[in-house]
């Protein structure tokens, strides 16, 4: 590459980091964590045929939500007491993006959903409910050891607004699916927690990993459990074939796997569990995704 092209791409990253850093796409791990509960609501709705311009909507709503709810974290003052060392100089960088620009993205995003059609309002609205749940959640994350659960109700709404990027409305079905996102984003929740105890204890934060001790591993398997179960109730709801049930064995055989992880008790081996969430979830999709590609129609005689 010549040293022209090589400084104006130095050039346009130096402009584009900051709204990466800001928007935290720069650690861009949690984005699967909150896209695929909604990509097995999509491909639920869609009957396995989900349209595309729904799924990249879907994608928008996701970027759009995570945005908000980290601007909310790292750019409004007073939300958290506690800081990092290191928070005066980020906040100070941050804050020296002009406004018009910091808001730049969310609007923007936010302008592609209402574009989406008719359900862009309802949706719209629901991603900002979201935004002011996780609000709460940061103010009360020092007040009560059930933050992570009150986060988990507002990011399971991923699963009504997948449902309606594809013009559908929500169902019974739907609600198992929220029940299972719900469990399976406390569950990776409190596993983040474990990984930030020494952390959150330094900072005055409380969380569900404080109140288990030493016992996490348990409840963990617990809730992954239930989360398995409830998404086994929605795939009789929905009249799953047996291929779904290969997804939701190879979700189980995971959760043992993240079990083992956990008992060596390395912050390597923590990390390594909690990322697997990403591979439980897309096993429960591609059962989701089998069902629909292996489905046989039998034509009437």
């Amino acid at each position: 590459m010549k040293p022209k092209h090589r400084r104006q791409l130095q050039a346009l990253w130096s402009a584009v980091y900051p709204y990466l850093k800001l928007t935290h796409l720069h650690h861009p791990m949690d984005i699967p964590l909150i896209l695929l509960p909604g990509l097995w609501a999509s491909w639920t709705a869609s009957g396995g045929d989900p349209s595309l311009p729904g799924l990249l909507w879907l994608l928008l709503s996701v970027l759009f939500m995570r945005s908000l709810l980290l601007m909310v974290r790292e750019v409004l003052p007073g939300i958290r007491k506690h800081r990092p060392k290191n928070w005066p100089a980020l906040r100070a960088g941050l804050l020296a993006i002009p406004l018009q620009q910091r808001v730049a993205i969310p609007v923007a995003l936010g302008i592609l959903l209402l574009l989406g059609g008719w359900h862009g309002w309802p949706v719209l609205l629901m991603l900002l409910l979201v935004v002011l749940v996780a609000a709460i959640y940061e103010y009360l994350r020092r007040k009560t050891y059930l933050g992570e659960l009150l986060l988990a109700l507002g990011l399971a709404l991923i699963i009504p607004a997948a449902y309606l990027g594809q013009g559908v409305m929500p169902d019974k079905t739907a609600g198992l699916l929220g029940v299972a996102a719900v469990l399976f984003i406390v569950a990776y929740r409190v596993q983040w927690a474990v990984l930030h105890l020494t952390q959150h204890v330094l900072e005055g934060d409380k969380s569900l990993a404080m109140l288990f001790g030493r016992s996490e591993r348990l409840p963990i398997a617990l809730l992954q459990f239930a989360t398995l179960f409830a998404l086994h109730m929605a795939g009789g709801q929905a009249d799953f074939a047996p291929h779904y049930t290969v997804g939701l064995l190879a979700a189980l055989g995971l959760s043992g796997y993240q079990q083992w992880l956990m008992a060596g008790g390395s912050r390597s081996r923590l990390y390594a569990a909690y990322l697997s969430n990403i591979w439980f979830a897309i096993a429960i999709f591609a059962g989701i995704a089998f069902h629909y590609l292996c489905l046989c129609t039998v034509e009437p005689a």
